[in-house]
């Protein structure tokens, strides 16, 4: 094996005892995380995670790729407009929440294939007779 490797090894030695006492992830941050990239990227490459992993894991890929469904996920919203909306209140914290089933309109929307500018462009551009 290459000298160089042998850093990330004693690295992911020291993974597990994180891994197994760690504590539920802080919404605020998480959102804050997000809200934070959104600056940098655009919206359709930004995603959070509370880690990072250092080994390639086909199956472990594959798995996460098939929870990212439209039927698995949440959104969450945050902003003073919507305060009306909240009909719930967490104990802890009292902040104000509300749960909703999104519409069907973004179910379908969000359900589709997603498509690249550049897939986008060569549509576009064959729909114009450019092809």
């Amino acid at each position: 094996p290459c000298a160089c490797a042998w850093p990330g090894a004693a690295f992911r030695a020291h993974q597990p005892p994180v891994y197994r006492y760690r504590s539920l992830p802080d919404p605020v941050n998480h959102s804050l995380t997000l809200c934070s990239s959104l600056h940098h990227y655009p919206h359709e490459l930004v995603m959070a995670a509370p880690a990072k992993f250092y080994e390639f894991d086909a199956e472990a890929i594959r798995y996460v790729l098939s929870e990212l469904r439209v039927d698995n996920c949440r959104v969450v919203m945050v902003d003073k407009k919507h305060a009306d909306l909240c009909t719930s209140t967490e104990p802890i914290y009292s902040t104000k929440y509300s749960k909703h089933t999104l519409p069907d309109t973004l179910t379908a929307a969000w359900s589709k294939p997603m498509q690249t500018a550049s897939e986008q462009a060569e549509q576009q551009a064959a729909a114009a007779g450019m092809y």
